[in-house]
């Protein structure tokens, strides 16, 4: 894995998701990983809400992937995402 983090195709961006997509609206990825929070949490709706799906959905290339991860998955938050992507992936895995 160590040799993924030499590659020049590879950017990693450890940040405030939102924040990050505002300050550079330019910026466009190929894969977007969001490893969210308890919906219970402060600010939970910050990275878990429509808003925030479509502000990511805006920042993808043609073909790229929105990928999140949150707690208790029948939730309401992968309905969510259905609102902003044309196809979706919902995984029950535990």
């Amino acid at each position: 894995m160590s040799s993924l983090l030499q590659n020049p195709k590879v950017h990693i961006y450890v940040d405030d998701g939102r924040r990050w997509l505002i300050a550079h609206p330019e910026a466009r990825y190929d894969a977007i990983i969001c490893n969210s929070t308890y919906f219970w949490r402060d600010h939970a709706s910050s990275l878990i809400s429509v808003e925030f799906f479509e502000l990511a959905h805006k920042h993808l290339n043609p073909g790229g992937v929105f990928y999140f991860n949150t707690p208790n998955p029948r939730g309401h938050r992968h309905r969510l995402a259905c609102f902003s992507f044309r196809f979706a992936v919902i995984n029950f895995l535990r």
